[in-house]
């Protein structure tokens, strides 16, 4: 069986989890005069919401290279390749919640692909980003020490390489897990429907 890999598994999406909560913790808290009267804790519960549809999605392929009964998953070289689909996309969607951060104020709404849009048709685009370097420069500073803790953490727990004994014994209790989990992801893409419905009255938060 997998343990030790599916346990790694697990501690990795915990670790996209507990980055994710950072980030609405450093949008409430510099947004915190335009949040109206929301409990800071329904913030976080109904934020959740949204939040696990964004991480499914963007670990999609990461979630499919550790579940999926390769033989060589614990290998030095597909570990590499499992690393760059976990940080590329990861890194990219945690950039976009720390440019939310400044563009909040302005918008009152959180970033859509109409405001990537907008951004887009800007001819000066050089001046703007340079613009919001120069206000929002600790902004990076703190995406890039968050980023580099991600990655120590991500790799203080490593799978252990060792060859697979007995083929069917591993295909079969992988297929298991891999529906198992499958049915998780998929509840977690589409949410629990009540909680979702809610969950709009938050959206701008």
């Amino acid at each position: 069986m997998r343990i030790r890999e599916y346990v790694v598994f697990l501690y990795r999406i915990f670790l996209v989890y507990l980055f994710y909560a950072i980030a609405r913790g450093l949008f409430i808290y510099m947004n915190r005069g335009l949040m109206g009267d929301y409990n800071t804790s329904d913030l976080f519960y109904y934020g959740l919401a949204f939040d696990n549809c964004a991480i499914m999605y963007t670990n999609l392929l990461f979630i499919l290279l550790s579940l999926l009964p390769l033989w060589i998953n614990t290998h030095k070289k597909f570990q590499k390749v499992v690393f760059w689909s976990y940080f590329i996309p990861n890194t990219i969607a945690y950039a976009t919640n720390f440019i939310d951060m400044a563009y909040y104020p302005f918008s009152k709404s959180r970033l859509t692909s109409a405001s990537f849009a907008v951004i887009e048709h800007e001819n000066n685009k050089m001046k703007i980003f340079s613009s919001f370097l120069g206000g929002y420069w600790y902004m990076f500073v703190g995406f890039f020490l968050l980023i580099a803790l991600w990655v120590f953490l991500y790799k203080r727990v490593k799978n252990v390489e060792e060859p697979v004994a007995q083929k069917k014994s591993y295909f079969g209790w992988s297929a298991v897990f891999f529906l198992g989990f499958g049915t998780l992801i998929m509840m977690a893409i589409r949410g629990v429907v009540l909680l979702r419905i809610h969950a709009y009255q938050y959206a701008r938060c």
